[in-house]
């Protein structure tokens, strides 16, 4: 696992085969990169982070453990994340009104969890 500070983790992890055929050029291995990040709250300084690591590492797919936006603007983050060239997981947290999983709908690579 690599700590990536506040902008999460990095682990590799075994999964027998994963396949995901929603995706151009589908993923299907043995194992994967797995990069858990939460508390993004909106921040865009955040979000480069997520970026470039995403960039440089190359991860199979993100993990968004809640708090994404900090309760106004959702739609700014939604579509960053949703520009990212892989796939985007993602739950509400406590500061993620209501409405912020409703819009996931509206953006084809966030796919929520709850």
């Amino acid at each position: 696992m690599l700590n990536l500070g506040v902008t999460g983790y990095l682990a590799v992890w075994p999964t027998g085969r994963v396949t995901w055929p929603d995706r151009p050029g589908a993923i299907t291995a043995n194992k994967m990169l797995i990069y858990a990040v939460a508390d993004i709250h909106g921040k865009k300084s955040r979000l480069t982070k997520i970026e470039r690591h995403v960039a440089a590492h190359k991860p199979d797919v993100l993990v968004i453990a809640g708090d994404l936006s900090n309760y106004i603007r959702p739609d700014r983050v939604l579509a960053r994340l949703n520009a990212l060239p892989l796939p985007v997981l993602v739950i509400r947290g406590n500061t993620d009104l209501k409405r912020v999983q409703a819009r996931f709908q509206s953006y084809p690579n966030l796919k929520p969890l709850n």
